[in-house]
């Protein structure tokens, strides 16, 4: 948690607009279907975490480029 902690401070010192989103029980490769479902090996498909994570890349899309 340090690193994020350091991460965020950053970012708020330079004005940077940003958002961060942690995926509980998420680990690398989340949105790999072949990364296989052993967490503890540190890289493993989350089913939840990948459509959460789709959503909020869906939402910012349409926020950086709306419809007319």
């Amino acid at each position: 948690m340090p690193d994020i902690v350091a991460f965020q401070s950053e970012m708020r010192a330079h004005g940077v607009d940003r958002e961060m989103t942690v995926y509980g029980r998420a680990v690398h490769s989340f949105t790999d279907l072949s990364a296989g479902s052993d967490s503890k090996t540190g890289a493993a498909y989350n089913e939840k975490a990948d459509l959460r994570s789709f959503q909020a890349f869906a939402e910012l899309l349409n926020e950086l480029f709306p419809k007319r």
